[in-house]
């Protein structure tokens, strides 16, 4: 009993983290674009699928000085051309 109790817990929090992270991929789709909105709602989401003040951080960081270094342009998309995956 204390395991399925257990077990339900972690599944329930699992997806929970999910549906947040879809929501990150749903923003940039919807946002199409890179820009200090959507690195604010980016880092709330993070901290909403309890990924860590820690990670949030960095990975907030990182996309930030990869927009402020235009590796990452307020108007990227990704490509759509599936020959151009790495594997």
């Amino acid at each position: 009993m204390v395991f399925r109790a257990l077990l339900q817990k972690i599944k329930s929090g699992l997806s929970r983290t999910r549906v947040v992270f879809t929501g990150i991929g749903q923003l940039l789709r919807i946002t199409g674009r890179v820009d200090t909105p959507f690195l604010d709602e980016l880092e709330k989401r993070l901290y909403l699928a309890d990924v860590g003040t820690e990670a949030t951080g960095m990975i907030v960081a990182d996309v930030r000085q990869a927009f402020l270094d235009k590796e990452v342009t307020a108007t990227s998309r990704r490509s759509s051309n599936k020959s151009s995956k790495a594997y």
